[in-house]
């Protein structure tokens, strides 16, 4: 597997968090490739190196957080909630940037319905048995 730069993540980032800003703003329809660039100052062949477009950039956003999100239930599942290498405020801050991340995903109209975020989320946690 390619472990991505340290400048490459920090792109990414950009990107993302500029899309995020936009999203909770307007429609996803609305959101152009021209405004991300501008708001990050990244070139537009820079932005498609990573994504083809804004749905493309959604659909990557919201299937990293399922990543995540499944690593950090896995870990609790395996070590336990109150392992020596996490403690229950980092459960809570990480469920709350997330949280966060997920209602700014999914606050606009439900046009990302479409994508099933929004269940895939909650069935992922009712499937890793997370909250019994």
């Amino acid at each position: 597997m390619n472990k991505e730069s340290r400048r490459v993540k920090m792109t990414k980032m950009l990107l993302n968090e500029s899309f995020l800003k936009f999203l909770a703003e307007k429609p996803l329809a609305r959101i152009t490739i021209k405004e991300i660039c501008e708001d990050t100052d990244v070139n537009r062949s820079t932005y498609y190196a990573h994504f083809t477009d804004p749905y493309d950039q959604l659909k990557k956003l919201e299937a990293d957080i399922m990543v995540d999100m499944t690593i950090f239930v896995d870990s609790i599942m395996t070590e336990g909630l109150h392992s020596e290498k996490k403690t229950a405020t980092d459960d809570q801050r990480y469920f709350r940037i997330h949280s966060s991340e997920k209602a700014r995903l999914s606050n606009s109209a439900g046009q990302r319905r479409r994508f099933g975020f929004t269940a895939g989320y909650s069935d992922f946690l009712w499937r890793a048995d997370f909250w019994s």
